[in-house]
């Protein structure tokens, strides 16, 4: 099984997102992450890269990749962080639309909600984002278990 994560730039939330999701899921699963609007080859953010350490992730060989119709039809599940990103990507491949969620339609937490980016944050920004990011997906990693 594969899973693509997407946010805008590619930079922040889902690098943090797959890299967790990577770890808590094992080697049955692909995961990966791409940006709507990614520059090519932009590293991590710096405080993206700071705080995934401190969870003994490392970023530090990240490059963002723009969202592809290609890397939508080689994904069994594409996970965004916001609304807007999940409207965008299904009109880019309305083909997706069935295996489109927003992060938090993958939890138990009952509302779709965003989850905010923290570009241009400081630390503390990006720290509140990554143990959002953490408790999404354990509550993502239990739906997924009947996948395995």
């Amino acid at each position: 099984m594969k899973i693509l994560f997407v946010c805008t730039g590619n930079t922040c939330r889902s690098p943090m997102s797959a890299a967790l999701a990577g770890r808590a899921l094992g080697r049955k699963w692909i995961v990966e992450s791409a940006g709507i609007g990614a520059s090519e080859g932009e590293p991590a953010s710096p405080q993206a890269v700071a705080v995934m350490l401190r969870r003994g992730v490392d970023l530090k060989g990240h490059k963002a990749r723009r969202l592809t119709r290609l890397m939508l039809e080689e994904t069994d599940v594409v996970v965004t962080m916001t609304l807007t990103q999940r409207d965008t990507v299904v009109q880019l491949s309305p083909e997706a639309r069935d295996k489109v969620f927003l992060f938090s339609q993958l939890t138990d937490i009952g509302i779709e909600s965003d989850i905010g980016d923290p570009w241009g944050g400081d630390e503390a920004c990006y720290e509140e984002c990554a143990t959002v990011i953490e408790e999404f997906v354990e509550k993502m990693k239990a739906k997924f278990r009947t996948y395995e």
